[in-house]
């Protein structure tokens, strides 16, 4: 009974720690690359009369919005920025208004910089740091970045890596069973 019971723990701790998206983007063959899920938007910003859009700029405000230093790691201000970014699938099924971009580096951090204001849209990166995954509707805002074509570049950040619950859970579950391991060998 006690090993079912473990068992079926064991299962449950690894089905929360273990991905609950799974988006992707065409590879243009058929199939599809897993992009993970949809990155987190922090905040937006409209850009102050000081700012040229610099990249120790955008890293200074994106470390202020964020209490901590990020640092500067890549732009990505290519003129066929727009032809970059990806119809995202979900299941096979094209999600309507979100899409992927292919990242320079693996930032924890990225900014998005459109024309119109607010014009910053800084992000934090998920599951996959490969792409930046962002929704046009920008989530539990009013605001949106309404399409492709205004994004003028993407800034990517490296910042202090915060680990995920489910990875504390998972060293949680594991120290504790190793404490109760040792217990039961010094009983015995």
């Amino acid at each position: 009974m006690k090993k079912n019971l473990a068992a079926l723990a064991t299962i449950a701790i690894l089905a929360i720690g273990s991905s609950a998206s799974a988006l992707s983007v065409s590879d243009g063959s058929g199939g599809y690359i897993d992009v993970g899920g949809l990155d987190y938007f922090v905040t937006s910003a409209d850009n102050p009369a000081y700012f040229t859009g610099s990249p120790a700029e955008e890293a200074a405000w994106a470390s202020s919005v964020l209490g901590f230093t990020v640092v500067y790691s890549a732009k990505n201000e290519d003129e066929n920025l727009e032809s970059q970014w990806k119809q995202v699938f979900d299941g096979g099924s094209a999600v309507s208004g979100v899409y992927a971009l292919s990242l320079l580096t693996n930032p924890e951090y990225f900014a998005v910089k459109i024309g119109d204001e607010p014009n910053h849209y800084l992000y934090q990166n998920l599951s996959n740091y490969s792409y930046a995954v962002i929704s046009l509707d920008v989530p539990g805002t009013t605001e949106d970045i309404k399409n492709l074509g205004k994004i003028s570049h993407v800034t990517e950040f490296k910042g202090t890596p915060v680990p995920e619950p489910s990875t504390m859970l998972m060293l949680g579950a594991g120290l504790l069973g190793l404490g109760l391991y040792g217990r039961r060998r010094v009983r015995k």
